[in-house]
């Protein structure tokens, strides 16, 4: 597997975890929980945002387009 491939693969996950996250929010009334959540959810995007850097980056030197989102 290509390390873009990798990414790729790196940022699905997080934004599944990330939507995983916000739907315990959502249904929980523990706040401990919720905080928990909240926190995790900010550690996901931390990763989101990373990994996206070095996308874009990695795309640029391949010179390929980086793909457009749905």
């Amino acid at each position: 597997m290509s390390r873009k491939e990798d990414l790729e693969r790196h940022i699905r996950e997080s934004y599944s975890l990330i939507c995983k996250y916000e739907e315990i929010q959502r249904l929980s009334d523990d706040p401990k929980e919720q905080s928990r959540s909240q926190r995790n959810i900010g550690e996901q995007w931390e990763l989101v945002r990373s990994y996206l850097a070095e996308y874009i980056s990695l795309c640029g030197r391949l010179n390929r387009a980086v793909p457009g989102h749905c």
